[in-house]
């Protein structure tokens, strides 16, 4: 949190409380999530393929946490926060988990973490992610902002929906092209750039009336 001098605006002299980003949290999870590919490939260079699982779901754990926790930053109302909180939080619970499982080699936790809560649960959660951004894009971005995640969700949706449709026609994951993973990361680029924004003053706030001003 910051502080900015009004010296032009409507009250000299006050100090106007202004945060320098929407969420910290947000824009470090969707980084963190955009980083697990290069990370892993270093893991898996040093460590072999047991650091390549290791790497990508602790990358994928800490990434989906930390966005899950992102949703209460933003101007929304309840009910939307927690459709973004719970289903994003599981699938972070989830990811860690693996992570566990991997650093563990426990094979009854490999039980629980892979064949219980793997593949379909992940996907649901994730969709709920993809909901909740889509309520966020259109209740919160503004101008460029919009549009890009008009344009990021949009294919991530296009995308997921692709993946319904292969596996409703006996197809597995294995059958996504390998581009899929990259499409739904849209959805956490769009989080990125918005989380990264100065939050806009809530109407008829000093603030609000400061910016006016100028």
């Amino acid at each position: 949190m910051s502080y900015v001098h009004s010296t032009s605006v409507a009250e000299p002299g006050r100090w106007l409380r202004l945060p320098v980003m929407t969420s910290v949290r947000g824009a470090l999870g969707a980084a963190v999530l955009w980083l697990a590919l290069p990370v892993t490939i270093v893991a898996s260079m040093l460590f072999g393929e047991r650091g390549n699982h290791i790497a990508i779901h602790v990358m994928l754990g800490l990434g989906t946490l930390l966005a899950a926790s992102a949703a209460f930053d933003f101007e929304t109302p309840a009910w939307v926060k927690w459709l973004g909180f719970l289903p994003t939080a599981v699938l972070g619970v989830v990811f860690s988990l693996q992570a566990l499982t991997e650093i563990t080699q426990s094979a009854a936790l490999r039980s629980v973490a892979y064949d219980l809560l793997g593949q379909d649960l992940e996907g649901w959660l994730l969709d709920g992610f993809i909901i909740w951004a889509l309520a966020a894009v259109l209740l919160v971005s503004r101008g460029k902002t919009r549009i890009f995640g008009l344009v990021a969700v949009g294919l991530t949706i296009a995308m997921e929906l692709y993946r319904y449709s292969v596996l409703a026609m006996g197809g597995s994951m294995n059958d996504l092209p390998g581009a899929w993973k990259l499409v739904v990361l849209l959805a956490f680029a769009w989080l990125f750039v918005q989380s990264s924004r100065a939050p806009q003053a809530p109407k008829n706030s000093a603030l609000h009336r400061a910016e006016l001003a100028l």
